[in-house]
């Protein structure tokens, strides 16, 4: 059993429903408003998200979440408006909302209450990309369906690229994430096009952010999924390692013991179970 792994964020803009996959292979496909939109096009993509027909893809394909704007500005205010709308007519072509720049707990406390106005409800998922979103990222998680750590934007913060904040703020984000129990979404690091098309070099950025602790990849460019769910996909040995572990637990006479070269003690067991609950796997 695997969960979403993979996420290609793509301009609503841009987006053709009429290609056989138009996720390419990830998992779920981030039809975007915010920075893939042009400032002086907000309005036509709101109304090309109105328009778009989902439907087609129920049961097959990709899933679709739908990325707005900020809600501390008039259009992702506006965003939020429309996406309720869609979902409280009944669309359930989408997954989830995305929130950017995300910065406290009451933005998806605000989230909630249009939906629940509108009659409708969906999964949020903040991206926390900003020092201030770092700040409060523990109680921004206790509202959160999932997180997603937005790499880019985080350096565009700061005057310099800064190693040292940066890792500071990756751990202290999958730390909130895994005490929430609750995906940890790393995006794309980039500078250039260059960059962008470096698979070596992703590939590289994928495994330090699975050894961080991170379960998850956001994308920019279809040339990086197959890396993604290469690296990012559980193979159904490391589940039934994981059910073993509590099993053996529960015909244990020690409380501590080594079977098959797996240690089999109460904080395995605890790690166990928490990984198996966030993989919806029993």
């Amino acid at each position: 059993m695997k969960i979403d792994v993979s996420y290609l964020n793509t301009s609503v803009l841009r987006f053709d429903p009429l290609l056989p996959d138009p996720g390419f292979g990830a998992d779920i496909v981030i039809l975007d408003l915010e920075d893939s939109v042009h400032v002086r096009h907000k309005d036509e993509a709101r109304e090309t998200f109105a328009r778009l027909d989902l439907s087609s893809f129920a049961g097959r394909g990709p899933r679709f979440g739908i990325r707005i704007n900020s809600l501390k500005t008039r259009d992702g205010l506006l965003d939020l408006c429309k996406v309720a709308e869609r979902l409280g007519e009944g669309d359930s072509g989408l997954s989830f909302i995305q929130l950017p720049k995300t910065e406290a707990r009451s933005e998806l406390e605000l989230c909630r209450a249009v939906l629940n106005d509108a009659g409708c409800s969906t999964r949020l998922i903040p991206i926390v990309e900003t020092p201030r979103g770092v700040d409060h990222v523990e109680e921004i998680a206790e509202a959160s369906d999932a997180m997603m750590f937005g790499r880019v934007d985080m350096e565009a913060a700061l005057y310099r690229p800064n190693p040292a904040y940066l890792d500071y703020a990756r751990a202290r984000f999958c730390v909130a994430c895994a005490g929430r129990g609750i995906p940890a979404i790393d995006t794309a690091g980039f500078r250039s096009g260059a960059d962008i098309m470096d698979l070596d070099r992703f590939e590289q950025e994928c495994l330090a952010g699975r050894a961080e602790g991170f379960t998850a990849k956001a994308m920019v460019h279809p040339a990086q999924i197959a890396v993604t769910n290469r690296i990012f996909t559980l193979d159904a040995a490391q589940l039934d390692a994981w059910r073993d572990t509590i099993a053996d637990y529960g015909r244990a006479t020690t409380g501590f013991s080594v079977v098959d070269g797996r240690v089999i003690a109460p904080p395995f067991v605890a790690h166990a179970r928490a990984m198996l609950r966030l993989y919806a796997a029993t």
